[in-house]
């Protein structure tokens, strides 16, 4: 799934810079006159998302403390059952060697 995501978003990145290079080419064309209006308002547009995609990178690369999630008011009266914490760790699978073989 997260490779799904990852692809997508790269794939929306990579479509997106290339909207904007295309988008600044044209402003320098000779042949923008007609289209010059519809041109700046693409420019801004596109440098909107490219601007809000930039600062959710950067929300989500920033770690979250989880203190306050801790500190929860719904959280204060709340123990684990004792089973819980007196129970053994379930057993591990035994590992397999290939080294025999």
């Amino acid at each position: 799934m997260h490779a799904v995501v990852a692809q997508v978003e790269d794939q929306v990145s990579q479509m997106l810079d290339d909207h904007i290079v295309m988008t600044q080419s044209m402003t320098f064309s000779p042949y923008k006159k007609p289209f010059e209006e519809r041109i700046n308002k693409w420019e801004a547009q596109l440098s909107l998302v490219s601007a809000a995609r930039h600062s959710s990178q950067g929300l989500q690369s920033r770690p979250r403390p989880c203190l306050p999630s801790l500190r929860a008011t719904w959280l204060a009266g709340q123990t684990l059952p004792p089973a819980s914490i007196d129970s053994p760790a379930p057993p591990r699978p035994p590992i397999l060697s290939l080294a025999g073989q």
